[in-house]
C-alpha cells in the first residue's frame, strides 16, 4: 500500500484526470442526444393534453379536474385552480408559470384570485435591495472560497504529497460550489416572484 501511495505523482493523477474528463465528455454527449430526443416525444403529449384540456374550456372545468389536468399536462401539481386560471390569462402563460412556481416562497394568490401579491420578504424596495446584496455577498463568499481552495491550495497539497489533505480540500471546495449554488438559486427565485408581481395582469 505504501509503495502504490508513493507512486502516485502529480502528473499522473493529471493524466487520469484527462481520461476522466474525455469519459465524462463522451458519456455526456451521449446522453444529452437521447434527452434531447425524450424531451421531443414529452412535449408533443404537453401539447396535446393542453390542447384537449382548452378545448373543454377552463372556466367550464371543475377545479379538480383543470388542476389534475394541468398537472398530468405539465406536472405542477403545487398549482391551485384559481391560480392556473389567472396564469392562463397571462400574455406568456408558461413564463409566469415557471415564475410563479421558482418564486412560490415569495409569491402568494390574493385570496379573491385577482392578482398575485408579493410576501412579506420582498415586498418594499429596502428589502428586496438589502436582500439582493446579501445574496450577491454570500455567493461572492462561497465561489471565491470554492475557486480558492481548488486553483491555489490543492495543486500546492498534491505536490507536497498530503493526499488526506488534498481529498478533504476537494470536499470543502464542493461544499463551498454547493453553497454558491444554492445562495444564487434563491436569489433567481425571489427576482422571478419580483418579476412576476410586476409584469402580470389582474383579472
Amino acid at each position: 500500500m505504501h509503495e502504490l501511495l508513493q507512486s502516485i505523482t502529480p502528473d499522473s493523477v493529471l493524466a487520469w484526470l484527462k481520461v476522466l474528463g474525455a469519459v465524462v465528455i463522451t458519456v455526456f454527449g451521449y446522453l444529452k442526444r437521447h434527452l434531447v430526443n425524450r424531451r421531443g416525444r414529452a412535449l408533443e403529449r404537453r401539447y396535446l393534453a393542453l390542447k384537449a384540456l382548452l378545448d373543454e374550456g377552463v372556466e367550464k372545468l371543475h377545479p379538480l379536474l383543470l388542476e389534475a389536468g394541468i398537472a398530468a399536462a405539465l406536472g405542477h401539481s403545487r398549482l391551485s385552480a384559481k391560480a392556473i386560471r389567472l396564469l392562463l390569462c397571462q400574455d406568456s402563460p408558461l413564463q409566469a408559470m415557471d415564475r410563479y412556481l421558482r418564486g412560490s416562497g415569495y409569491v402568494t394568490l390574493a385570496r379573491d384570485g385577482s392578482h398575485f401579491e408579493s410576501t412579506f420578504m420582498i415586498r418594499t424596495a429596502s428589502i428586496r435591495k438589502t436582500l439582493a446584496a446579501g445574496v450577491f455577498l454570500f455567493y461572492m463568499i462561497f465561489a471565491m472560497a470554492a475557486l480558492w481552495l481548488l486553483m491555489y491550495l490543492m495543486p500546492q497539497l498534491l505536490q507536497s504529497g498530503k493526499w488526506a489533505a488534498s481529498l478533504l480540500t476537494l470536499m470543502y471546495a464542493g461544499l463551498s460550489a454547493l453553497f454558491a449554488v444554492l445562495v444564487l438559486r434563491e436569489g433567481v427565485c425571489m427576482q422571478q416572484a419580483y418579476a412576476l408581481v410586476r409584469d402580470h395582469k389582474t383579472q
